[in-house]
């Protein structure tokens, strides 16, 4: 990182990059007064908070490039995430949901400058996926990038990914039809999509389209699965948990108690409400910490999982080693789950020719 002779700025700017809050970072040290323009980051930096993957016309080459031509990126790919959206909405109003970060900017005004990379949607039927897919491959040019169905309960959950590129900007789109399969660990459940969408919101985009966004308890819980699945304890997901719960007054805390239990993700509930609370971003009442508090030997996988180091992905590991051996031992049909875990999950997966895309 340069600098130009502000080091605090620096540290605040790569900490935002890290944990994918580098919107909201540059948008409010722009209206600080702040010049991005004589500020500038190293292509390296760039790179491992993943934004060259997505972001193509940021840096051609590997020298550094301004945080006001990143700002501006950032922006032009909200957009078109959101153009895409809204285009959807209109050709299938009421069938597409938005989950994960673009729910958020749809539903609540605080989450605007929420960073994202990629569009996630759930829908209702396999017509309206391939409809989907049609316009996405035959219309805009996107190529194919993978697809996973579910095993045994999942067997009905399907999801497909598709990239392509739009003003230089890499657009990813996973579509998820009727929930998400499992991680493929099995020690986290697949997410039933019927629920989600019998619950969500209407949300009327620009043009007279509508989608779907999924009700607030439901937001939370799929931050917490990305954070215990996919060990994201990131602050991006402690904003985003201070988002929902600051801006809904009636949260039905049974029903997301429940939920955590259901999916065994009480872990990553846990960390997400409490690192929330602390942080004086969400009022959390102690009773629901309390009863989402996992059991002490989670707790101190948590601590690890939690903290930036190299024992952090050795540390999940153990941990859904753990969980698998409880949801076997547990599970009314114990062989069944056995074969459940070993068959995983099916994946396929191709890279699009020409298109740069982010590990996966």
């Amino acid at each position: 990182m340069v600098a130009a002779g502000d080091d605090a700025v620096a540290g605040f700017v790569r900490l935002a990059a890290r944990h994918h809050l580098l919107l909201r970072a540059l948008r409010r040290l722009a209206a600080a007064g702040v010049d991005l323009d004589g500020l500038e980051m190293e292509h390296a930096v760039a790179r491992d908070a993943r934004l060259t993957s997505y972001l193509r016309g940021v840096a051609a080459d590997e020298s550094p490039f301004r945080l006001s031509q990143l700002l501006d990126a950032l922006e032009r790919h909200a957009r078109l995430l959101h153009q895409l959206l809204a285009d959807l909405g209109r050709r299938h109003p009421g069938e597409v949901a938005a989950v994960y970060g673009m729910a958020l900017r749809m539903a609540y005004t605080a989450a605007d400058d929420r960073q994202s990379s990629d569009l996630d949607i759930y829908v209702r039927s396999t017509e309206v996926s391939a409809a989907i897919r049609h316009v996405l491959e035959d219309e805009r040019g996107y190529q194919f990038w993978g697809a996973t169905s579910g095993v045994a309960e999942g067997r009905d959950l399907q999801t497909w990914t598709l990239v392509g590129m739009e003003d230089d900007h890499a657009m990813h789109v996973d579509c998820m039809t009727r929930g998400r399969p499992s991680a493929g660990h099995q020690w986290i459940p697949p997410f039933r999509g019927d629920g989600v969408l019998a619950r969500s919101r209407v949300v009327t985009t620009a043009g007279g389209g509508s989608v779907l966004v999924p009700a607030p308890e439901d937001m939370l819980l799929m931050a917490a699965e990305k954070v215990q699945r996919k060990g994201d304890f990131s602050l991006r997901r402690v904003v985003d948990a201070g988002i929902v719960v600051s801006s809904e007054p009636a949260l039905d805390w049974e029903q997301l108690i429940d939920g955590a239990s259901t999916l065994h993700i009480r872990l990553g509930l846990h960390w997400l409400l409490r690192t929330a609370a602390d942080a004086g971003v969400a009022e959390v009442p102690a009773e629901v910490l309390g009863r989402v508090r996992p059991a002490a030997w989670e707790r101190r996988f948590e601590s690890i999982m939690a903290a930036d180091g190299r024992h952090s992905r050795r540390a999940r590991s153990l941990h859904r080693l753990v969980w698998v051996s409880r949801y076997v031992v547990h599970h009314p049909h114990r062989w069944g789950a056995a074969r459940e875990i070993r068959a995983g999950r099916f994946t396929h997966f191709e890279k699009p020719a020409g298109v740069e895309t982010w590990g996966r």
